[in-house]
């Protein structure tokens, strides 16, 4: 992985909050995606998911120098899709902002 290539990421309708929504067979679609994706109850699938879902994977590292703050976030997503709600877009933008803010010098 190579982040100081990039000075953006764009998560159209993002996936994020794999672990919550896999875990809770209300939503619609989760019990039907186990066969897939597995079911994140049964402890084997549950490491798997965790080591790729991307909220729980969100870390704070140095940034690649010279660094300058952006000065806007985008979060998109979409209102039509079922599993897919509006919480996970801004659970992603929520980690973000918490691990900016908490290892700056204001």
């Amino acid at each position: 992985m190579r982040p100081d290539l990039f000075k953006c990421a764009v998560a159209g309708v993002p996936f994020v909050d794999i672990m919550v929504t896999m875990s809770d067979p209300s939503i619609p679609l989760t019990i039907t995606e186990w066969e897939e994706w597995g079911n994140p109850n049964e402890k084997k699938y549950f490491d798997y998911m965790m080591s790729y879902s991307p909220l729980d994977n969100v870390k704070r590292q140095p940034p690649p120098l010279p660094f300058t703050h952006p000065t806007t976030a985008h979060a998109l997503t979409h209102h039509f899709a079922c599993s897919l709600v509006l919480s996970h877009a801004l659970s992603l933008v929520r980690v973000c902002f918490l691990l900016v803010v908490k290892h700056t010098k204001l």
